[in-house]
């Protein structure tokens, strides 16, 4: 799921803006991946395995 969520901001983000550079590009996809996780235990969703 965190994929499609990447993928989509990025089109998002691409078709509001314009082109993105690489480096842009990546500082979105590493803000995801990190805010993800947060999200998605901060809503009581997250899998057993994520649990602390």
């Amino acid at each position: 799921m965190m994929f499609v969520v990447m993928f989509a901001a990025l089109a998002v983000v691409e078709r509001a803006v314009g082109e993105l550079g690489l480096a842009l590009s990546l500082v979105i996809v590493l803000v995801i991946a990190f805010a993800y996780p947060l999200a998605v235990r901060a809503l009581g969703v997250a899998p057993p395995v994520w649990q602390r």
